[in-house]
């Protein structure tokens, strides 16, 4: 029978056999040396005065991701590494797991009770800790929202309001200025937007004041209730002499 057929065969298998050599020359190590190297590397970092746990935590999840066998104990270290990197809820689960299947007899069994206690009381803590930080985002979003329907019925509650103004025998007195600031006694300037005003000296009509002139200003602007609740706008006048009105309608000049 001829060898042709198989050759590819055989050319693949010393390929992927070269390959393996080269990758262990190159310094890959077999998966249960690979893991107790990375075991030695977590147990010598926890015997330091002050143990990086994030370094412990990194050298556990390589070891155990060799997949090869793990010592008894690695669930509790495991467990104590995730308690103290702020996983305690991953920690119960590994502390749990570790306790279960080793019971009393478990080489760190009262260590692993005293750890499971622990990270329960980081978990509980650890959920308080995030219920108040729900509770606080809440309570923005809902103030959030409070402020803004808040500016929201603010921009509804523009109203026109219409004013005459007026100054008796003080030809030329009467200005939009003064018109301004007679209103402004009246109401917050906050309150007030979008003022329009023109004035001119006119005969006063009643037969009365016949040979008197009066200096009038009849204009507009918008008030806002919401931002002024004092507000209060009403027909105001001394002696007959001076005086302001306000209506809802338009003043005909």
């Amino acid at each position: 029978m001829p060898l042709q057929p198989f050759l590819p065969l055989v050319s693949r298998a010393v390929a992927a056999a070269f390959l393996a050599l080269l990758a262990l020359s190159a310094g890959a190590l077999p998966p249960q040396v690979e893991a107790d190297r990375q075991l030695k590397a977590a147990a010598s970092e926890m015997r330091q005065d002050t143990i990086a746990w994030p370094r412990v935590l990194e050298a556990l999840n390589a070891a155990e991701a060799t997949g090869a066998k793990l010592p008894e104990n690695f669930d509790y270290y495991m467990g104590m590494a995730l308690s103290e990197t702020g996983e305690p809820a991953q920690a119960v689960k590994r502390l749990t797991r570790y306790l279960e299947r080793y019971g009393k007899r478990a080489r760190s069994y009262d260590a692993a009770l005293e750890q499971l206690n622990l990270a329960e009381k980081r978990q509980a803590q650890k959920l308080e800790a995030e219920q108040r930080a729900r509770q606080a985002e809440e309570d923005r979003l809902a103030a959030e929202a409070k402020a803004k329907q808040a500016q929201e019925e603010i921009a509804r509650s523009w109203e026109r309001q219409y004013f005459r103004y007026w100054i008796m025998d003080t030809e030329g007195s009467g200005t939009c200025s003064k018109a301004r600031d007679r209103i402004s006694s009246f109401v917050r300037s906050n309150a007030v937007r979008d003022f329009d005003c023109r004035c001119s000296t006119e005969d006063v009509g009643h037969p009365a004041w016949r040979d008197h002139t009066n200096d009038v200003c009849r204009g507009s602007f918008e008030i806002n209730w919401k931002l002024d609740t004092s507000a209060e706008l009403k027909d105001r006048a001394v002696s007959n002499k001076w005086g302001i009105r306000f209506q809802d309608d338009p003043f005909k000049f």
